[in-house]
């Protein structure tokens, strides 16, 4: 498929299946998708049996998980992706998206939810490819933490799932390469990079060192303060490389479950993560909006601008006091975009710990969703994230919000502010190559640890795809 139209901010398409979800074995039995297990044959989409590599289990997360109107032997993420018959880009086929409003691409958006909801999606009866009707889709209960599962199989890369109305659906997969956004993308050379400098013992790595690295691996979470350096660019891989399966292992791991992280800490690189202060300084709460999830049945708001408040009941004296902190009203692109900053009169060696409510309320045209986020500030955990509904008039949610909350003096604040002025995209394209350079160095070392009883003669290679001068 031509990608080249696709753009850079398209998220992962990585979806899952939830526990529950039936899939289509090679002798036609079904079988529950956390009963799988690597070795076990599954019937792929052109009616071969394959062989699955393997099964991961996405931490319980609370998202949004959706299933067809009296079907549960079918469960699945929003971004889960599915192979559609409606049309077709030479011979390759067009996928089907549950969430469209997740999509930035016309070309994707437009076979995404509308298409699904009393229309067509492929499904595997024997050999051939039937489209069967959909009458409605649902959305489960978002609060819910429900355990995802992602199967890979080696080589046709398809499974079927459902047992009343059966679906061919895209396992972890090469073809989900195609749906990368530009921090994707430098992973993905990294990775080339890496394994073409250490095939002779990539190709050795077993499915139980696999599992077992996915297990030990942990994102950079941004403790520390980041410095992006002098970069000098290197040759990048051809980006139509195909990866071995270890490596593709690799890729598909952290993207589905880093990507997201790793986005938001490239994109606000200019924050400062440190756990060391002025103890004499004032305490500063700074928000930063993560990500936004809307309703699925939900329009989102395009020109919405936001106003906020945080609240606490703070001891003056003898009595409690309640103060207030106006946030300035601002787009909503620009909450994503910047840290709100709250200066408080607290120190930052203080020792009471005080509850804060956050207000905010998103308004366009006659349109008002309000929600409210409660955190404490205790500084033994200075920067955590936290999430909160939005509801509109009639008090139904329609979106949740997830927010980095960080503690931090006020000299630090007006660092960022200063850094912020001058964060142009070249400063963050070179913060993100010495960022994912440095993260993807913890990672090389965590697998070359991994499977250091394979290489008895031989080292894994340190990335080239770019080098940071100190």
């Amino acid at each position: 498929m031509d990608t080249t139209t696709i753009e850079d901010d398209l998220l992962g398409f990585f979806g899952g299946f939830a526990l529950g979800t039936q899939v289509l074995m090679a002798d036609n039995s079904w079988k529950n998708i956390e009963c799988l297990k690597p070795g076990d044959e599954v019937m792929s989409l052109s009616g071969h049996a394959e062989v699955i590599q393997l099964v991961d289990l996405t931490n319980k997360v609370q998202q949004q998980l959706y299933y067809l109107d009296g079907d549960p032997s079918l469960t699945f993420a929003g971004s889960q992706l599915f192979i559609s018959s409606k049309q077709h880009i030479g011979h390759q086929e067009e996928f089907l998206c549950a969430e469209p409003h997740h999509i930035a691409s016309r070309r994707l958006k437009a076979v995404g939810v509308g298409f699904i909801e009393g229309g067509a999606m492929v499904t595997h009866q024997g050999k051939n490819r039937i489209p069967v009707h959909v009458d409605k889709l649902q959305a489960k209960d978002s609060q819910q933490l429900t355990p995802v599962f992602h199967v890979m199989v080696d080589r046709n890369d398809t499974i079927v799932v459902g047992k009343n109305q059966r679906f061919a659906a895209l396992s972890l997969a090469p073809k989900l390469l195609d749906y990368t956004t530009r921090i994707g993308k430098k992973l993905y050379a990294i990775i080339a990079n890496y394994e073409a400098d250490a095939a002779h013992i990539t190709n050795k790595l077993t499915f139980e060192q696999l599992l077992g690295m996915s297990q030990s691996l942990k994102a950079q979470d941004g403790q520390e303060v980041l410095f992006a350096g002098e970069l000098t660019p290197q040759t990048i891989p051809n980006a139509t490389q195909k990866l071995g399966f270890a490596a593709r292992y690799l890729y598909a791991y952290l993207l589905t479950n880093h990507l997201a992280q790793l986005e938001q800490i490239a994109s606000m690189g200019w924050r400062i993560f440190t756990q060391y202060w002025n103890r004499n300084h004032r305490m500063v709460i700074a928000l930063s909006l993560h990500s936004i999830e809307w309703r699925p049945s939900y329009i989102p708001l395009e020109n919405v601008q936001v106003s906020s408040a945080l609240s606490s009941y703070l001891k003056v004296g003898q009595s409690w006091e309640q103060l207030l902190l106006s946030g300035k009203e601002q787009p909503l692109v620009g909450l994503m975009k910047k840290s709100q900053y709250f200066v408080t009169e607290k120190k930052m060696d203080g020792l009471r710990v005080a509850n804060w409510v956050y207000q905010i309320e998103l308004a366009e045209d006659d349109q008002n969703l309000k929600g409210e986020l409660h955190f404490p500030d205790a500084l033994d955990v200075p920067y955590f994230q936290s999430r909160c509904g939005l509801e509109d008039e009639q008090g139904q949610q329609q979106a949740t919000l997830l927010f980095d909350v960080r503690f931090i003096t006020e000299e630090i604040m007006l660092a960022e502010q200063e850094a912020h002025k001058n964060y142009d995209e070249t400063k963050q394209g070179d913060f993100e190559d010495a960022f994912l350079t440095k993260w993807m160095n913890n990672i090389f070392k965590a697998v070359e640890e991994q499977t250091s009883s394979l290489a008895t003669a031989a080292t894994f290679s340190k990335p080239s795809v770019m080098s940071v001068k100190s």
